[in-house]
């Protein structure tokens, strides 16, 4: 593995930082859900430290979030879920010495479902984002992110220093814009077939497939790294 590009290195540790060290770790989990009312929801936020993330906007489900917490009896962490105003705030807390984050799990998966149309706004140190539905938007703000996404959202936009996302926008308007500013990134967009991109791209080092050709209007793809891997792509299934 030492001749992966620094990027590709970032995103296999995050994975092992995500996941917990399973093979070796003791861990200890208990989860809190809580339902909350969505009448006038306009946005959530998440910040806090390691979390993985799964996000949707399922009719069928409940409005409300799951919060699972892994750790041992030296893991303290303090989770937080309030609603102010039509602001839903999760806040993940935690606190464990050096010695046990290098040992034991230490973390949480929380699970949110919301009604279509909400905005998001989530900031953690490192996180696993899987998330499917229709948003007003999203803005991530990670140290390091693997962001999956299925749906659709009028603005998106990360920053981060390394960052590995993929994402299917196959309901896409001319308004809609997809931003992204990181040090490492690799980003694999997949859009409709009638879609039409305006790129907005600088990386001094790149290797990025335009399988969308630029249009002078349009969905606006703006990526910043500093080395940038990634493609868009028409998702034949798309309607």
């Amino acid at each position: 593995m030492k001749h992966l590009p620094t990027f590709i290195k970032s995103a296999i540790t995050l994975g092992c930082m995500i996941t917990g060290m399973t093979g070796f770790a003791h861990t200890d989990s208990d989860m809190d859900t809580v339902l909350f009312e969505a009448v006038d929801l306009a946005s959530v936020q998440v910040d806090g430290d390691n979390s993985r993330l799964t996000i949707t906007t399922d009719p069928s489900r409940p409005i409300g979030a799951s919060v699972v917490k892994h750790g041992g009896k030296n893991c303290h962490l303090d989770v937080a879920v309030n609603r102010i105003g039509d602001t839903l705030a999760v806040t993940l807390d935690q606190n464990s010495s050096g010695m046990v984050s290098f040992f034991l799990r230490c973390d949480s998966e929380v699970v949110i479902n919301l009604p279509p149309g909400v905005s998001l706004d989530l900031v953690l140190d490192k996180t696993v984002i899987n998330m499917t539905g229709q948003y007003g938007g999203f803005n991530v703000m990670s140290d390091d992110a693997v962001i999956t996404f299925d749906g659709h959202a009028h603005r998106i936009d990360v920053l981060g220093d390394d960052v590995v996302a993929r994402m299917v926008l196959i309901h896409t308007e001319a308004t809609e814009v997809v931003r992204m500013n990181a040090n490492n990134l690799m980003a694999d967009l997949g859009f409709a077939a009638q879609a039409a991109l305006s790129y907005a791209i600088d990386a001094p080092v790149a290797v990025f497939d335009r399988g969308i050709p630029n249009a002078t209007a349009g969905t606006l793809v703006q990526l910043s790294a500093s080395i940038l891997k990634g493609s868009t792509y028409v998702v034949k299934s798309a309607l």
